[in-house]
């Protein structure tokens, strides 16, 4: 699973890869599927603050590999800034569940 802030306050990359799981499914086979995602995966670095994680929307995207995305949603993290600190350590966690 790739999450993209979408609005985040410094430059973030397209894609970054927040979560794996490989399910192997036969052609035409689905599945329900969940992740979990700790949302300092989102974080992003201050030089005054460290580690912070801002609200608004998050994407995110399942494939196959970035190239090959197959499922796409949108997410809004909410609430004020959270400042992992300079460890990156967060116990805050967003639970995606879907039908792929």
């Amino acid at each position: 699973m790739y999450g993209r802030d979408v609005a985040g306050r410094t430059v973030r990359p397209e894609r970054v890869l927040v979560a794996f799981r490989r399910l192997p499914l036969e052609p035409g086979e689905s599945a329900r599927l969940a992740v979990e995602i700790p949302t300092s995966r989102f974080a992003l670095w201050d030089a005054h603050d460290g580690w912070v994680v801002e609200p608004g929307e998050i994407q995110l995207s399942v494939g196959a590999s970035s190239a090959d995305i197959r499922l796409r949603a949108d997410m809004t993290l909410n609430g004020s800034d959270h400042r992992s600190g300079r460890d990156r350590a967060s116990t805050r966690r967003i639970v995606v569940e879907t039908l792929i």
